[in-house]
């Protein structure tokens, strides 16, 4: 039989009342709060028992401050004679426990007790989730701005979309936890004035654990959209490395708070230590495992080498061969894709291996519209920039317009064709049912070579 256990606590910090609710009910299950650590709480294992439970709040604490403090002191001496034992804190929050049928109050003034815990919320709770929403708030601005900027590239990609809904859950945490406290307090506040009552609190708990859940599920469902192996083993290394920063942080805190280090140093060598040990990490560690892993571990093996050249030869569904434009020579193939629940995105290009390029050359994105609503959007975004900026050739592209052309020789519903000064640049952007491709050849097809590119993408 164990003897300990840890659960998730995700109380919210004011939640008085689930708290105490929470900690008798464990009781009675034969489990006592030990302690309240970074990554959860830790129970031992006592004989099931009726036992109360009081959360109080000590504004004075801190973090970061050696603890406890004679003020401290004085209170827990003071609850010890009316049979209240203190068992556990986190910062300014106190729990204390009491075996008799029916204990003595520790807080009687309801007035108090709501000043109290509103000046430790000013100093903890409520600036951490604002911090956390405005970090937030931030990053989902910027990728409103990128999808605006790149909507293609940002909806195709589950890895975007699962960080975009990692933010927006964090948000939704961080509104729920502030705004609660904010309407809990107004009628607390009435309550206690106006009847001399401690309003019960309102507990989030299994809201938040439902959060926290979503939120490890996205984590997953990024480093599963990674798509690679190797880009898997980077992001576990990554996590692992950050934990133990985490730890090591965290762990010298608890050692400066033991050795009776001021709280503002206290404060200040944690925020340095950890900001220096996450420069390093993303800035040095990192980089060079990444580097010495793309050594050992390339992103694609090429099938020869040849006068220095890499060969590939992935599968691509539309070769110079099947225009008629393959030469005699060597060839390279290369391709990639994303795909996501809104759009599929493959770009593909095929390439001359030698001192010189020839004079074709086939380079096309291809783009699977999956809900109809993007279609336009997309059209819009390709005619107006992405085509320019590397999706189908090497280079930024300078053109001045993209007319309309005939389509039916494409098998298409529309087609343009991008022009520079007047001259036609042989580069087509292609309309099907529900997709777009861009194709650049380098040079004029007829119409046998159009419908030979209809057959395949129409």
């Amino acid at each position: 039989m164990r003897k300990t256990k840890h659960c998730i606590g995700q109380f919210t910090f004011f939640d008085r009342t689930g708290i105490q609710l929470f900690l008798e009910k464990q009781a009675r299950k034969g489990w006592m709060l030990e302690r309240i650590g970074y990554f959860g709480w830790r129970f031992r294992r006592i004989e099931p028992a009726e036992l109360h439970f009081a959360v109080t709040y000590f504004p004075e604490a801190g973090a970061y401050d050696p603890g406890p403090s004679d003020r401290e002191l004085e209170l827990r001496e003071m609850c010890a004679h009316a049979g209240w034992q203190h068992i556990a804190s986190n910062s300014q929050m106190q729990i204390y426990c009491n075996e008799q049928a029916d204990p003595t109050p520790i807080e009687t003034d309801p007035v108090m007790e709501l000043e109290n815990i509103h000046r430790a919320a000013k100093k903890s709770f409520l600036p951490v989730y604002g911090f956390l929403l405005a970090v937030v708030l931030l990053y989902m601005a910027l990728e409103i701005w990128n999808l605006r900027q790149d909507p293609i590239g940002i909806l195709a990609s589950n890895t975007q979309l699962f960080a975009m809904l990692t933010t927006v859950v964090l948000a939704v945490m961080s509104v729920v936890e502030i705004a609660g406290y904010i309407l809990w307090r107004r009628k607390a506040l009435t309550a206690a004035r106006e009847q001399e009552q401690f309003l019960p609190t309102w507990g989030t708990r299994r809201f938040m654990i439902g959060m926290l859940w979503l939120v490890a599920a996205c984590l997953v469902g990024t480093l599963l959209s990674l798509g690679s192996i190797k880009y898997l083993v980077v992001a576990g290394v990554w996590i692992v490395l950050y934990f133990l920063v985490i730890l090591a942080v965290q762990g010298g805190r608890r050692l400066m708070q033991r050795r009776d280090v001021p709280g503002k140093k206290n404060l200040t060598v944690t925020f340095l230590a950890a900001l220096v040990l996450y420069l390093l990490l993303d800035n040095g560690v990192m980089p060079m495992l990444t580097q010495k892993l793309d050594q050992v571990w390339p992103d694609r093996q090429p099938v020869q080498i040849q006068a220095g050249w890499e060969i590939h030869d992935d599968e691509i569904p539309l070769t110079l061969a099947d225009l008629g434009l393959a030469e005699d020579t060597l060839y390279s193939t290369v391709s990639s894709r994303i795909d996501s629940p809104f759009l599929g995105r493959a770009i593909s290009y095929q390439s001359c291996m030698g001192e010189q390029w020839p004079e074709t050359r086939l380079h096309y994105g291809v783009i699977d519209v999956k809900m109809g609503f993007l279609y336009d959007i997309c059209l819009e975004r390709l005619l107006v920039h992405d085509i320019k900026t590397g999706m189908v050739l090497y280079g930024e592209i300078n053109y001045d317009a993209a007319p309309q052309v005939d389509a039916a020789p494409w098998g298409a519903e529309a087609a343009y064709e991008l022009h520079y000064k007047g001259e036609p640049l042989h580069i087509w952007l292609l309309c099907y049912e529900d997709r777009i491709v861009t194709l650049n050849t380098g040079v004029a097809l007829d119409e046998a070579q159009m419908a030979a590119v209809g057959e395949i993408f129409g």
